[in-house]
């Protein structure tokens, strides 16, 4: 029985990986595994009409029980904010791990009820506009039981995880329950403590491998494109391994406070530095492979932006 060739989707991990890249799978096996063998990671929520779906709140004031919004092609008007979700369009509109969401931009329209159940609600004179804009007729939309009903079965995952990064990055810590656009990924855990994989997934060596294994755009858009496939396959410590209390301790700390914009300033924090601390302990490195491991971050950052 031999090994099996499986590839490398970008082509460019080796190529470009660092000397420490190779020292950290050296010492860490037996102590590293795949995200997608131990959680679940999904696309975010596909509405089919984005324009119809996603409104933004106007700020103009409206009866208790409802909110007035606007939707992608200018209608204006209040529904009922038990048919508006909290929906995360961007990790851009966020501060820290464990947000507040209080500069969430969107709220998703889904609706579970038939429409004779909701005869005189607003948000049947909303789906009723939509049906004669023909948003029902789309395939996605058309596709569906109830067309205006998006993710009835869809519970909120417990960290949202972004597709696309900058410079700045940080995996939501999703507790307040908001639904996530397709744009990001889902990801639920099979087992395990939240605030360990919190921590985890969160650590400097995460970012690492996602920096090695994602598509690097530059020019107009210099971004760092992952898809769930990437997501999937990047290495991390088990949660297990690192189920400290010390852990826990800093990583209260980190997820409370905005996460900096410039990878150096970020690395330069004492909550992150020891955070990292108990993940390359795990691993055995030494004072200079750790800080390798910080140095190729920033260079995998700095030559694509």
């Amino acid at each position: 029985k031999t090994d099996r060739y499986i590839g490398n989707k970008w082509g460019g991990k080796y190529l470009r990986a660092p000397d420490i890249f190779f020292t950290i799978l050296e010492k860490g096996k037996g102590k590293l595994v795949r995200l997608g063998d131990i959680a679940e990671v999904r696309f975010g929520i596909k509405t089919g009409a984005n324009e119809f779906f996603y409104l933004k709140p106007t700020g103009t004031s409206a009866p208790k029980g409802y909110l007035h919004v606007r939707n992608g092609t200018g209608w204006e008007g209040e529904i009922e904010e038990e048919f508006l979700k909290p929906v995360i369009f961007s990790l851009k509109e966020l501060t820290c791990i464990k947000d507040d969401l209080s500069n969430l931009k969107h709220r998703l329209f889904s609706c579970h009820y038939a429409k004779k159940d909701i005869r005189g609600a607003k948000a049947l004179e909303y789906i009723t506009w939509g049906e004669q804009q023909g948003f029902h007729l789309r395939p996605t939309c058309a596709s569906r039981a109830t067309w205006y009903s998006v993710g009835k079965d869809w519970k909120p995952a417990p960290f949202i995880f972004p597709a696309k990064v900058g410079e700045r990055m940080l995996v939501l810590d999703n507790t307040l329950h908001a639904l996530e656009d397709k744009k990001l990924y889902g990801i639920t855990p099979f087992t395990g403590p939240r605030d360990i994989w919190g921590g985890m997934l969160n650590c400097t060596l995460t970012r690492f491998f996602m920096d090695l294994t994602c598509r690097q755009l530059t020019g107009a858009q210099a971004i760092a494109d992952i898809d769930v496939v990437v997501v999937e396959n990047i290495l991390v410590v088990p949660p297990e391994l690192l189920d400290t209390k010390v852990f826990r301790e800093c990583y209260e700390g980190l997820a409370r406070r905005p996460i900096q914009a410039h990878v150096e300033q970020e690395y330069a924090q004492p909550d992150r530095r020891a955070l990292d601390e108990v993940v390359f302990d795990v691993l055995g490195l030494t004072t200079g492979e750790r800080e390798a491991v910080y140095e190729a971050v920033v260079e995998l950052v700095r030559a694509r932006l």
